[in-house]
């Protein structure tokens, strides 16, 4: 019997934990976005004027009042002194001790003996028309849509070795609901539906942010994930962005090597009457390789709101798709922020696959072959809200 993936897209979590929106969700067929942090430049004794703004670009300070300088030299602004060099070091100090680094930037993470938990639930729908194709099968020209909604909850966990080296954890717990609605079977048997509610991925692995400067900002990543029932997984992420101002324009790029457990993989249900329909993608696959690559733009509207939007091509063997991302984030303190996003598939190229073979089975017929499928009107949406707290 083929592998059967729950959701007809092989669904990862990307191991960028504490990387928010740009990653702390991930699927195979349509790849994350991730989240790290960048250092504080220390600021010169001998800066002048009393505005301090770090060179990071995503450090923000709110409008507070300035050092009353009469306790400085016994001299007041009105009289026309300089700022001391006391004074303007009190002024860095207070500025960076206000500072607060946006948490769903996607290159934050943790600093040495920092912990961050990022904590999300997300909806995921998604569905495809099928025809099982003339002179293929018992089930020739039969129609339907197969279907699939479901909710997780994920626990994305990151510790901070050094500065700039962190380990990460994560666990998901799905609620799956699948149907297979059937255009050419009298009611009330056109209607399968199955569900599911599991622990269905877990893992570990480590990031290193190897560049931060007032310029360039970069991260890698790798990571081991185990897709409970379907895969293991090995994930490599790399991302590499520009500071611009009050925004950061960003590159990346994810490769999954996935190791089937079982020989072959697809997508299917057992319904109410303990029959199992398989659509089968491939047959033969023991191991199968996918990739993302995309560009964002991660903007700190002030130091309370930001907004990261990305748009990907990525790769998932049987089928391709171009998809787009847009979070909004709220951070009313240091450490603690809310983020709100969506992520909805452009184009996919599952529409006109037609080599599905499909498998029935039930407690009296083997596994039997009853016809090929081809897919058309494939729609893939998603909407989840992230909670991070930095320790």
């Amino acid at each position: 019997m083929k592998k059967v993936i729950l959701s007809f897209l092989v669904q990862v979590v990307l191991v960028s934990f504490n990387a928010f929106a740009a990653s702390s969700v991930a699927d195979l067929s349509s790849g994350p976005a991730e989240k790290e942090e960048v250092e504080i430049p220390k600021q010169s004794d001998s800066m002048t004027g009393r505005r301090v703004k770090s060179e990071a670009n995503l450090y923000y300070t709110g409008d507070k009042k300035l050092v009353d300088y009469q306790k400085y030299g016994n001299c007041t602004e009105e009289d026309g002194c300089e700022n001391t060099s006391r004074s303007v070091r009190a002024e860095a100090k207070r500025v960076s001790d206000e500072r607060k680094y946006h948490i769903a930037s996607p290159f934050f993470q943790p600093k040495e003996k920092q912990f961050t938990s990022v904590t999300e639930i997300y909806y995921r729908n998604n569905s495809v028309d099928f025809e099982i194709l003339p002179g293929t099968g018992a089930w020739e020209d039969n129609t339907g849509t197969y279907k699939y909604s479901g909710t997780s909850i994920v626990e994305n966990l990151s510790f901070g070795i050094e500065d700039d080296l962190s380990i990460l954890g994560i666990i998901q717990y799905t609620s799956a609901d699948l149907g297979i609605d059937w255009d050419t079977v009298l009611a009330p048997y056109n209607r399968d539906k199955d569900d599911s509610s599991k622990i269905d991925v877990y893992g570990i692995g480590v990031q290193w942010r190897f560049m931060d400067n007032s310029v360039f900002i970069g991260t890698v990543l790798g990571a081991y994930q185990k897709l409970v029932d379907t895969a293991d997984v090995m994930t490599v992420d790399a991302k590499f962005g520009l500071k611009l101002f009050n925004s950061t324009l960003y590159g990346f790029g994810r490769g999954y090597l996935l190791s089937w457990e079982g020989t072959g993989y697809g997508f299917g249900l057992t319904n109410q009457y303990n029959q199992t329909e398989l659509f089968v993608l491939d047959e033969d696959a023991e191991t199968s390789f996918y990739y993302d690559l995309g560009a964002g733009l991660f903007t700190a509207i002030n130091s309370d709101w930001s907004t990261d939007i990305n748009l990907a091509y990525s790769y998932g063997e049987w089928h391709s798709q171009i998809y787009g991302r847009a979070a909004v984030a709220y951070q009313p303190i240091k450490n603690i922020s809310v983020s709100l996003y969506g992520k909805f598939v452009l184009l996919d190229t599952a529409d006109g696959f037609d080599e599905s073979t499909v498998i029935y089975k039930d407690s009296i017929t083997p596994a039997t072959t009853v016809g090929t499928a081809e897919f058309g009107k494939y729609s893939d949406i998603a909407i989840g809200l992230q909670v991070g707290i930095l320790f």
